[in-house]
């Protein structure tokens, strides 16, 4: 396994994707770095991109999670954390006690694509301006970029993934947000215009949205708020690093290893910090 992980690595459905994409390019051009002019997915992706499946492996293994929620474009990196598990219990049986196998766990939740480009997932990390609707934005952000978002020339409204993915998201995230059937959004949305679609979808995400981003803005315009959410995030790394710390002592000691004791010395001292700065 060990021999074979690049080549794995390199399989997988996100690295294909991700690794041609001109996000990196496009951070390289603001910088000094060369801007690599090849079509080599090595030249012009990062390492974190390519070995962040081990990492995501790694956590769900230091945790010993057993049920891990993901959507469907995760799940072939959870097949790489059970391969892993199987491999690291296989060379040390003493492990089989402390590592549970991962299983996906499908929550039956909407596939939401971005605003821009329909046959993409929606990710707040898009280096495309309006794919995503973010927690924070304000209604007249979602309304512009539900406004922008992208359709088709076809006359009405259908529901079709492959001839009209720009449609077909918008139902999606319509169903999705008024927690409805998608088949009966889809009824309802075939008498609409494309515009009255696009009404109706802003009014239900600003609805939906809109005491989570109030919510958001007082506590970060507050100081009592910053300091509730630095209290909290120290809180949940202490015990994260707690648990880390005491996950990776046992796992290290049935394969024979010592894990330094400087490892984790925020966890230890009970001094974890967390910076938290008002944006």
């Amino acid at each position: 396994m060990a021999y074979d992980l690049p080549q794995r690595l390199a399989h997988l459905p996100q690295w294909r994707d991700k690794s041609h994409s001109s996000s990196l390019k496009t951070y390289l051009e603001t910088t000094d770095a060369d801007v690599p002019d090849s079509n080599d997915p090595f030249e012009r992706a990062s390492v974190g991109l390519f070995t962040y499946p081990v990492l995501q492996a790694s956590d769900i293994m230091l945790y010993n999670a057993n049920l891990v929620p993901v959507g469907a474009d995760q799940t072939a990196h959870i097949e790489l954390a059970r391969d892993l598990v199987r491999v690291a219990t296989y060379r040390w049986l003493t492990l089989k006690p402390l590592l549970n196998m991962p299983t996906c766990v499908n929550l039956g939740v909407s596939k939401i694509h971005s605003l821009r480009e329909p046959t993409k997932k929606m990710s707040k990390s898009d280096s495309s301006p309006g794919s995503a609707i973010l927690l924070t934005d304000n209604p007249d952000t979602i309304r512009t970029k539900i406004r922008r978002s992208q359709t088709d020339s076809l006359p009405g409204v259908s529901y079709d993934e492959v001839e009209r993915p720009g449609l077909s998201n918008l139902i999606r995230i319509l169903a999705a947000v008024e927690n409805r059937k998608l088949e009966d959004v889809i009824v309802q949305a075939s008498t609409w215009t494309k515009e009255s679609l696009k009404s109706h979808l802003t009014d239900a995400l600003v609805k939906e949205l809109g005491p989570i981003t109030q919510r958001i803005t007082r506590l970060k315009e507050s100081s009592h708020g910053r300091s509730e959410i630095e209290r909290h995030l120290q809180q949940g790394t202490a015990e994260a690093q707690k648990i880390a710390h005491e996950r990776l002592e046992l796992i290290y000691s049935v394969v024979g290893c010592c894990l330094p004791r400087s490892r984790f010395p925020s966890a230890i001292s009970g001094e974890s910090k967390v910076a938290f700065t008002k944006t």
